[in-house]
């Protein structure tokens, strides 16, 4: 994903270079897709509530399958993120009550409510689906995925369950269920693309830019292209190193952006995605440039920091590339891998010093991280300490170092 030759001194690479690189092929991507995951469900829900939800009166046709098999008469309903089958309501207190902790953000509150309910009144769809969405909200994905699963089997043709479950599996890192979610999601919703954009989103993560490929084009045939429509297009072929169409892509996108007023969260994602390809295209002036709007955007954030550090890397600027890890450690202090590559950047630019100290921070926080004593040995190299220096490369060996294998430090 990154340059060869920005990983590669003359004749010798730098540990920190490959470490870069190979996380960066690991992480980026990742993160991109993740980014226009969250401008999915950014452009699919309104504002108004200031979390993604907004209460409306529904139509008296509620959709609920309890245990008694009687539905109810409409009083607020929570509208989906997709518009589809309608989401059921129901009269009683202690449903409205939840939903609007809901809408509120107030997920503990919402909870409380919807299980009260439960407690009271037994299985309603209604009751688990927004229940399902406080646990979600509130980070609890093992049981925002039990109570959508628990809708499910009290309607397995209910489209708005299979489309929470499926975010909610994506955030407890199970894309290959998400995937299967997201499939019975275009099978209730035929004509509607969000199910194929999300499942091309996870195929990318999954290092399957084809597929992934292949399932924006099903998306694009449904709707027609749009901004992030190109935006997932580009992530794809950037995938398959078909960096000048991918170029073309992002391009694309942007001028939509313009166009429709998308937003700058959106804009910084592409912005940053578009950086990356034109590190990869070697046009470091145009990449600086698109990274550092894309802060300015979209705010800190330690994957544009890594890559625009990448791109002085790339120039041999290894104080402006000490700067942006710098940054990137504010807002993540506690990685060890940007420590080391901190640590990297100030050797080769001589501050051997704080390299040393750098590096130490590094292995304070991971004892086990093989590169990061590596790069120790590199500077007490440099400062003449041979024998310390001898340690930490056979310390590196034993922990399975090696220029050609460089392995990631548990985050």
């Amino acid at each position: 994903m990154i340059p060869k030759a920005a990983f590669e001194a003359a004749g010798n690479p730098s540990p920190g270079r490959r470490l870069f690189g190979r996380l960066l092929k690991r992480s980026i991507l990742r993160t991109l897709a993740w980014l226009a995951l969250g401008c999915l469900a950014f452009a699919a829900c309104t504002s108004e509530s200031g979390s993604g939800f907004r209460m409306v009166s529904g139509p008296d046709q509620p959709r609920t399958k309890a245990a008694g098999g009687t539905g109810f008469t409409p009083a607020v309903t929570l509208e989906p993120t997709t518009p589809s089958s309608e989401i059921p309501s129901v009269t009683q207190a202690l449903m409205d009550k939840g939903y609007l902790r809901l809408r509120l953000g107030d997920f503990e509150g919402a909870t409380e409510a919807f299980t009260a309910h439960i407690e009271e009144y037994g299985d309603e769809v209604s009751a688990y689906f927004g229940r399902g969405r406080a646990w979600a909200g509130a980070g609890e994905f093992d049981n925002a995925i039990s109570d959508f699963s628990t809708v499910i089997e009290l309607d397995p043709e209910y489209p708005e369950a299979y489309e929470e479950r499926a975010a909610a599996l994506l955030a407890a890192e199970r894309p290959a269920e998400a995937l299967d979610d997201l499939g019975q999601l275009a099978r209730l919703r035929p004509d509607d693309p969000t199910a194929y954009r999300r499942r091309a989103l996870i195929y990318i993560q999954l290092g399957r830019p084809d597929i992934g490929e292949r399932e924006i084009e099903r998306a694009v045939a449904l709707s027609g292209k749009s901004a992030l429509d190109h935006y997932i297009l580009g992530l794809a072929r950037f995938g398959l190193q078909d960096y000048e169409s991918a170029l073309a892509s992002q391009n694309r996108a942007l001028d939509m952006i313009r166009e429709q007023d998308l937003g700058d969260g959106f804009s910084a994602a592409v912005l940053t995605s578009r950086g990356e390809t034109n590190l990869r295209l070697e046009k470091y002036d145009r990449a600086y440039e698109d990274l550092s709007t894309a802060l300015q955007l979209g705010g800190p954030s330690v994957s544009v920091y890594e890559l625009r550090a990448q791109v002085s890397y790339s120039r041999e600027r290894y104080e402006q590339a000490a700067a942006d890890y710098s940054l990137a450690i504010q807002v993540d202090p506690n990685s060890a891998r940007l420590y080391n590559n901190l640590a990297d950047s100030r050797m080769l630019a001589g501050n051997l010093d704080l390299a040393l100290q750098n590096v130490e921070t590094a292995l304070r926080l991971d004892p086990n991280f093989a590169t990061a004593h590596h790069t120790r040995g590199q500077i007490l190299e440099k400062l003449g300490r041979i024998d310390d220096a001898s340690d930490s490369f056979d310390k590196a060996e034993e922990l399975g170092f090696s220029d050609d294998s460089v392995e990631s430090p548990e985050e």
